[in-house]
Order: C-alpha cells, then sequence, then structure tokens
C-alpha cells in the first residue's frame, strides 16, 4: 500500500527516532479535522495499516473532537478518544473498542496509576486545561510542519517538560 511521500519519509523518521532510543512504534494517533467526523478518514486507516505491517498488535487512538469539547468542560468523565484494533480478516479494517471493556481501559489515572475512575479523568482534564491555558497547543508541529520550517520539532521533545508531565504532574 503507498502512502504519500511525506507519510513515508515521517513513519521512517519515526521509526529511526524509536529504534535510536531502544523504544518500538505501537500506534498511532489521529485526530480529523472535521467536528462531525464519525471514522477515521481513510487516510489515517492506511497510516494505521502501515505501522500494523510491522507490528501486529498495533493500535489507532482516534480523537472525538464532540467528546474532546465536553471534556474540557465539566461533568464529563467520558474519554476524548476512542481505542481501535485491528480486527483480523480484511486489511484496513479497524474496530472500536468499548470504553469499558479490558481492551479498551487506556488506564490514564491523575497519579500515573492504572485506574481509569472518574477521579483519574479529573486529573487528566485539569492538565488538558492546564496545557490549554498555557497555549501549549499552539506549540505542536506535526511532520508537514517541520518540511515547512525545520526549526519546527515534529517530535514536540521539551513541550511537556519531561515527556509525560502533562499526564502525570
Amino acid at each position: 500500500m503507498l502512502l504519500a511521500p511525506c507519510v513515508e519519509t515521517a513513519l521512517a523518521q519515526v521509526e529511526a527516532y524509536a529504534q535510536q532510543q531502544s523504544l518500538q512504534l505501537l500506534g498511532y494517533y489521529h485526530c480529523e479535522s472535521r467536528f462531525d467526523a464519525r471514522e477515521p478518514h481513510p487516510a489515517g486507516k492506511r497510516i494505521a495499516e502501515r505501522i500494523a505491517d510491522r507490528q501486529p498488535e498495533a493500535f489507532m487512538l482516534s480523537l472525538d473532537n464532540p467528546k474532546l469539547a465536553a471534556f474540557s468542560r465539566e461533568g464529563s468523565n467520558e474519554p476524548p478518544f476512542e481505542l481501535l484494533l485491528r480486527e483480523a480478516g480484511p486489511k484496513g479494517s479497524w474496530k472500536k473498542v468499548p470504553a469499558g471493556s479490558a481492551a479498551g481501559s487506556l488506564g490514564i489515572a491523575a497519579g500515573g496509576g492504572g485506574s481509569s475512575s472518574g477521579s483519574s479523568w479529573e486529573g487528566l482534564r485539569a492538565r488538558f486545561l492546564n496545557a490549554h491555558a498555557r497555549g501549549l497547543h499552539h506549540e505542536l508541529a506535526d511532520f508537514d510542519e517541520h518540511l515547512d520550517d525545520i526549526s519546527r520539532d515534529y517530535l514536540n521533545a521539551g513541550l511537556l517538560g519531561s515527556g509525560s508531565q502533562l499526564l502525570l504532574k
């Protein structure tokens, strides 16, 4: 399956970086530009499929824009993303994992533990709102932006300090 040349280059760069850091590329994060999109775009699924060709247990984490809008307000304990796993059978077939299932519980916790309780989501929401208030979303760069301006770091190293600082501190 062919991907756009810049996507192929981005995947090669990320794989090389992961190998240098003794890490593995296990999945793909996807966010639709359309607010009301219900499914990841076919191009996003092709990227996840390419990763799954190298890592059979790969996953796709898809941001749900309406859930993110609700998550940014008080009172929503629903995760703002969906976990998708590749189904056995035809390539490109990805299935959403129910949030309450064992596979769908991502274990994000306010203190870094493995609980997915409401208080964990409150901690994540507080960190999300803090990062948003600090304008960190304007600092994020993707690979296309890096190609336009090589000073933009598509790995976003240092954006959150020590890596998972947004989730753990």
